[in-house]
């Protein structure tokens, strides 16, 4: 992953213990925090940060939770951006520091819990605790892996499911 957002300090290494200690950390947070507050089958997190390792760890940690991770551009106008929580019933959000004004603007006008998340390096430095998944393929391809959103250019974005079997 990149060191920071100047190319100069180059990549730092992850390794698949590292991811999946992070998934596994999130997920169980994900279970306790998100997952009991709704009673859709899939309750929706919604996720906006710096483009960094946390978007990884936080789709597969939904997965997990049995929950949907819901990527939000930070360019959406306020408005548009609201109409995408409603569609999506989104009562969690999480989101880094540095997207905190941005975050901010949403929250004021929406009722829903916010969370900053921690640095990717420290979720990277979790020892978590295995968080097991066991749905078969055959069931699970039709789940979601995630949800993602059109880019407003014909009106409002518009929310995208993409399926667990669209990775396959």
């Amino acid at each position: 992953v990149p060191r920071s957002n100047k190319p100069d300090d180059g990549w730092a290494p992850v390794t698949f213990k590292q991811l999946a200690n992070a998934v596994n950390h999130v997920a169980h947070i994900v279970a306790r925090d998100v997952k009991p507050t709704s009673a859709d089958p899939f309750p929706t997190l919604g996720y906006v940060g710096p483009n960094d390792v946390r978007y990884a760890i936080v789709m597969l940690a939904c997965v997990k939770a049995g929950c949907q991770g819901f990527f939000i551009s930070p360019r959406n106008s306020v408005e548009g951006q609201l109409r995408l929580l409603k569609a999506t019933n989104c009562a969690n959000l999480w989101y880094a520091e540095s997207f905190r004004s941005i975050v901010q603007l949403w929250i004021d006008q929406r009722e829903m819990t916010a969370k900053i998340v921690p640095s990717a390096e420290e979720w990277l430095g979790s020892e978590g605790k295995p968080f097991p998944y066991d749905r078969p393929f055959e069931e699970a391809r039709f789940e979601p892996l995630c949800v993602l959103h059109t880019s407003g250019s014909t009106g409002f974005p518009k929310p995208i499911v993409v399926r667990q079997g669209s990775m396959a």
